[in-house]
């Protein structure tokens, strides 16, 4: 018989599979083995799967292990959407790299936040400071927009918070009024840029407030 989805979640997630070995503080947890499979046969088989588990059962690793196999061994392209943009970093940044590391496989992602997450580099050029500790933030900005790749303003290491906190949506990019037809610095748009690399990726990780939004626009 041909081995399913859930088949493999399951070998590479028990004690003595692939992941045993090379997942960090790896420890069997039976609760997250079952999600996982769960997960796969949901993929499989279609329709909608609601489950609930508590902290500490390992819930990213069960359903991102199930989404990365099926976007490497298909043609459907994989979204994953979190409550928050702090769990949707942590999925991009350390989960999923951690768990492709461990595969020994390589898959294009990406990671897309909402249009006004991203530093809009015309804003920047003309944005005013009031008072010394903004103006020393936007030189900051400056500095590391020089640097950035992807202009996810939630990376910027501010070093006055609070004036950061001022200064912020007079930089990013307006979600109302920004266009590609109109601005004359698309070739320079983190926004236009992120976009791309999601277009290009198998797995795209989201947040819920921009699924939400991709769906009214439908």
């Amino acid at each position: 018989d041909r081995e399913t989805l859930a088949d493999r979640v399951a070998s590479l997630l028990a004690p003595g599979g692939r992941l045993s070995s090379r997942w960090p503080r790896y420890e069997d947890r039976l609760a997250q083995r079952q999600m996982a499979r769960d997960v796969a046969e949901t993929f499989e088989a279609g329709g909608v799967l609601l489950a609930e588990a508590p902290t500490g059962v390992g819930k990213s690793l069960a359903y991102l292990l199930p989404a990365v196999l099926l976007a490497l061994e298909s043609d459907r392209r994989v979204v994953v959407t979190t409550c928050t943009k702090s769990l949707q970093d942590q999925l991009f940044e350390r989960d999923l790299p951690v768990l492709l590391e461990a595969l020994g496989v390589a898959l294009p992602c990406a990671r897309l936040k909402g249009k006004q997450n991203y530093l809009c580099p015309r804003a920047l050029e003309v944005a005013d400071a009031e008072g010394a500790e903004e103006r020393e933030q936007l030189e900051e900005l400056k500095r590391w927009a020089a640097a950035e790749e992807t202009g996810d303003l939630d990376r910027f290491p501010a070093s006055d918070p609070e004036a950061w906190r001022r200064v912020r949506g007079r930089v990013a990019t307006d979600p109302v009024a920004c266009s590609g037809a109109t601005c004359r610095r698309g070739r320079e748009c983190f926004w236009v840029r992120a976009r791309r690399r999601a277009g290009e990726a198998r797995l795209l990780i989201v947040n819920h407030a921009l699924l939400a939004l991709a769906g009214e626009s439908e």
